[in-house]
């Protein structure tokens, strides 16, 4: 993969992350198991 392609996709990610945590229960984002859990829902 180039560094552009590299670099895009990061940008892609973090905007994926800013979505996950902006529709996350702010009490399950303590620990690993509340994390993993919010992702199932």
């Amino acid at each position: 993969m180039n560094e552009k392609t590299r670099a895009e996709l990061q940008k892609h990610v973090e905007e994926i992350a800013k979505i996950l945590h902006a529709e996350a229960d702010p009490n399950e984002l303590k620990n690993l198991e509340g994390i993993e859990n919010s992702e199932e829902t």
